[in-house]
């Protein structure tokens, strides 16, 4: 298990590195077309979307070690808490909107 800790942990922090330099050559780049810059855009919004399904990913995990909340920081334990939350919501959402989607088709 550690091995896939490690790998992960890695792996995020080259992401994070890029990010940064990604970010570093945006700002300093003045000359891209305005084509460039949408798609451009579009793709960091994809991959702002990504990072927080990463985020829910591991709050998923907490949550299902989360039997004993001893071990947890209190920003984690309020995360968990806001997951179970949102997760029931969904849960009660889901079968209306499938049936007010399947009845406008």
């Amino acid at each position: 298990m550690d091995s896939i800790f490690d790998n992960s942990i890695c792996s995020l922090e080259d992401t994070v590195k890029l990010l940064r330099e990604l970010k570093q050559t945006y700002n300093k780049m003045a000359n891209i077309d305005k084509k460039n810059i949408e798609t451009i855009n579009k793709k960091l919004i994809l991959f702002s979307n990504n990072t927080e399904f990463i985020k829910d990913n591991l709050i998923s995990i907490f949550n299902d070690l989360s039997n004993n909340y001893s071990n947890f920081t209190e920003e984690t334990c309020n995360m968990i808490e806001d997951h179970k939350i949102v997760n029931e919501m969904i849960k009660d959402l889901l079968p209306i909107m499938v049936y007010y989607s399947f009845g406008k088709n």
